[in-house]
């Protein structure tokens, strides 16, 4: 056997966070969150990572729920990082089911400049998020159609 430090030639190195094989799929993994949500005390964190998985799974609406729960618990906590972040992917996940008010909301209480990587989107800023949301309602109010909710 190797001794510590040393390249161990039958160990394999752990799956990169995120990859299919970490812990098997995204619904793997949610349920992994849910169930350390359920046992632990809550952290913004947890919330946080279990809103980023929902809404790369599609689970939209759940995915704001958890950032909105990961807000409050961090604002609580004077944890501006996963606040911060929270607010802009839960943002990013109002624009998708077209609640432009609510990302606008979100957005407005975020430092100017504020910014985060989406996977498979890139980087997107308050302000990119700002001007989707303004745009589609400029859209909406000069749309002769009635959008549902």
């Amino acid at each position: 056997m190797a001794a510590p430090g040393f390249c161990d030639r039958n160990r394999r190195p752990p799956p990169a966070f995120g990859s299919e094989n970490a812990l098997g799929d995204i619904d793997g993994a949610i349920a992994d969150l849910q169930s350390v949500l359920e046992a632990d005390q809550v952290e913004p964190a947890d919330l946080h990572a279990l809103g980023i998985l929902l809404l790369q799974n599609g689970s939209t609406t759940e995915a704001i729920e958890r950032f909105g729960d990961a807000v409050k618990i961090g604002g609580a906590l004077k944890n501006h990082y996963y606040t911060n972040s929270s607010l802009l992917f839960g943002a990013e996940g109002k624009l998708k089911v077209c609640d432009f008010d609510g990302a606008l909301t979100d957005v407005s209480a975020l430092p100017d400049g504020y910014k985060a990587h989406f996977s498979g989107t890139g980087m997107r800023t308050k302000e990119d998020i700002a001007g989707e949301a303004k745009a589609a309602m400029e859209r909406k109010a000069q749309s002769k159609f009635q959008f549902k909710r």
